[in-house]
């Protein structure tokens, strides 16, 4: 079982009133992260409305794109 929000009970309180939007039409600051100026990730935000504890993802069709995955090794540094 995955011990994150995706799996629909928060990893921290326990609850189970976790939302996302994932799947939805955004607009704003927090729905996409730029890997370079034309390249970048959609990102999928769950949260839990018991403790307010939240995570982000990218959106798995992009996180399988290699030229997607190929600027990011490109720009960002590995830990």
């Amino acid at each position: 079982m995955e011990n994150n929000l995706k799996s629909g009970t928060c990893p921290k309180c326990g609850a189970k009133e976790v939302y996302s939007d994932k799947d939805k039409h955004r607009h704003n600051d927090r729905a996409y992260m730029m890997v370079s100026p034309a390249t970048g990730f959609t990102v999928d935000t769950y949260v839990c409305i018991t403790c307010g504890h939240f995570e982000e993802y990218f959106k798995e069709s992009d996180f399988k794109n290699p030229k997607i995955l190929s600027k990011l090794r490109e720009k960002w540094t590995r830990i």
